[in-house]
């Protein structure tokens, strides 16, 4: 019976844990009270907030080993292993992620979702017209591919290949 208990117990605490795309540890401070609405009204708002956005892919440019990605925000699912939902975005941010990332994960309507810090907005142009745009810099970010075709990714000399729909980065471990 006292066997019985336990399975029961860990069954239970198993069942409670929340799925996340991301590494153990990588949700730990987010801010669970974060407002994207505010934050693009008012993108520079004092000190830096840990926070969790989902998106879909606008634009992405690569300058060296920095990824910047303009991306319309999207809410993220209730199991946020599904990804951010479709559906009417609230506005655009931008994600700087400081580490090369496989090109074919940065194609427009992709989607993401990324824990990191805010940081100042970015400018960015926009239909000619040059904007402010809230800023998040990635601490690790998640791809979809939502094209629906899997994704090559080639292993280095002696190691196998690999196909993938997603695929987490981090910037560390954690």
């Amino acid at each position: 019976m006292r066997r019985f208990h336990m399975a029961m117990g860990c069954l239970f605490l198993l069942s409670a844990c929340t799925p996340s795309v991301f590494p153990y540890g990588t949700l730990d401070d987010v801010d669970p009270n974060f407002d994207f609405t505010d934050w693009q009204l008012l993108p520079d708002q004092g000190p830096q907030r840990k926070i969790q956005l989902g998106g879909r892919i606008l634009r992405t440019d690569i300058e060296g080993d920095t990824v910047k990605i303009v991306a319309a925000q999207l809410p993220i699912a209730k199991n946020p292993t599904d990804g951010p939902e479709e559906g009417k975005s609230l506005g655009e941010f931008v994600i700087f992620y400081r580490a090369m990332v496989d090109p074919l994960f940065l194609l427009k309507g992709n989607r993401v979702m990324v824990v990191g810090q805010t940081s100042h907005p970015t400018k960015i142009e926009v239909d000619t017209v040059q904007r402010n745009l809230p800023t998040v810099t990635a601490l690790c970010i998640h791809f979809w591919n939502a094209g629906g075709k899997d994704i090559l990714m080639q292993g280095s000399s002696g190691s196998d290949s690999k196909t993938l729909r997603e695929l987490t980065y981090c910037a560390r471990a954690f």
